[in-house]
């Protein structure tokens, strides 16, 4: 067990403390999936080493039904944090941050936020690779629900 808890406060050092941001701007979602049911439209990623926190923020778009009356207010943006639980480059440079909170033992859900920053990634390739791409998968507690979205955005700054 000490070997473990010296593992784990060694990569924890290791890993220098900042918070970068990306823009997202190619999403794919899972059809019949709540985000998009929300008709997600933009959004953005934050990774935070300092506070080990990932944040996906998606903003929905206005709907009102034809023929009903709506207030014109945007609807607030969607949320996800989860605690960073990992950081490691690949063989080619790349940074892949992991995160997860598991609720499903008090009848919440399974987030899981995958993060690729592909900007030091020094391998050549055939095709462009995207800047940062995210994997964001969810399991429902109660209800039989999993969905698979996933997210290209541009540089980590």
């Amino acid at each position: 067990m000490k070997f473990v808890l010296m593992n784990l406060v060694t990569v924890m050092m290791s890993v220098p403390a900042f918070a970068a941001s990306a823009d997202l701007v190619t999403m794919s979602l899972q059809p019949g999936g709540y985000l998009e049911k929300a008709r997600v439209t933009s959004g953005k990623i934050e990774v935070n080493t300092k506070s080990r926190t990932i944040t996906l923020t998606v903003q929905p778009e206005f709907y009102c039904p034809p023929g009903k009356f709506c207030a014109e207010v945007m609807p607030a943006p969607i949320e996800i944090t989860v605690p960073l639980r990992s950081v490691e480059t690949g063989g080619c440079g790349e940074k892949v941050f992991s995160g997860s909170k598991d609720l499903r033992p008090v009848d919440g859900g399974l987030s899981q936020l995958i993060v690729v920053s592909n900007t030091h990634n020094f391998c050549k390739y055939l095709v462009a690779i995207p800047a940062t791409t995210v994997n964001y998968h969810y399991e429902g507690g109660m209800m039989p629900i999993v969905e698979d979205d996933q997210f290209i955005g541009t540089s980590l700054k």
